[in-house]
């Protein structure tokens, strides 16, 4: 059968055929082209919230390092501080130290000025009691050797403890 302008039916399938296969080539063009469109689309949505996150953990480390550094820096002057109090209670030691030898050295003292007067205070007493009753000799001789013998059995004991006192004073002083 002819058509119209003259083509015929055994021309027109062919080239219908070819118009059917240059249809369904250009649709799936068109979905190829729709398709490449939304992966390019997602493909920049995608780079964009990476480029978001990278931005948002920079920021998140860039304020984790000022932090650290603050902390950093506080902790320098904590421990500046803490050296500067370390020094202060050493000097203060010292001078506690020096003031303890001080005071041990004036009690020595005194405990040994304490056991010269009374050991010799009843001596001289007897002596001026001797003098003023008039005595005799062989009575005042006799009241001295009472008095010193008194005198040496009463404050041995207390010079051996003194020394002894001393000497743990010496250890504690070592220990410290």
């Amino acid at each position: 059968m002819a058509l119209q302008n003259g083509i015929q039916d055994d021309e027109v399938a062919p080239m219908l055929l070819q118009l059917g296969q240059l249809q369904n080539l250009q649709q799936e063009l068109e979905q190829s082209e729709q398709i490449r469109l939304e992966l390019e689309q997602r493909n920049r949505e995608s780079n964009r919230l990476a480029q978001n996150e990278i931005a948002t953990l920079r920021r998140a480390l860039v304020e984790q390092s000022i932090e650290l550094q603050d902390q950093s820096k506080q902790l320098q002057d904590q421990s500046k501080q803490l050296k500067d109090q370390s020094n202060e209670l050493r000097k203060q030691q010292n001078i506690i130290a020096s003031l303890l030898a001080e005071n041990d050295s004036l009690q020595n003292t005194l405990h040994i000025f304490l056991l010269f007067i009374s050991f010799v205070a009843p001596p001289v007493a007897v002596a001026m009691k001797a003098n003023s009753r008039r005595m005799s000799h062989a009575e005042t001789a006799s009241a001295l050797i009472r008095c010193t013998f008194l005198c040496f059995v009463l404050w041995f004991p207390a010079v051996i403890f003194a020394i002894g006192f001393v000497g743990v004073k010496e250890e504690k002083k070592k220990q410290l």
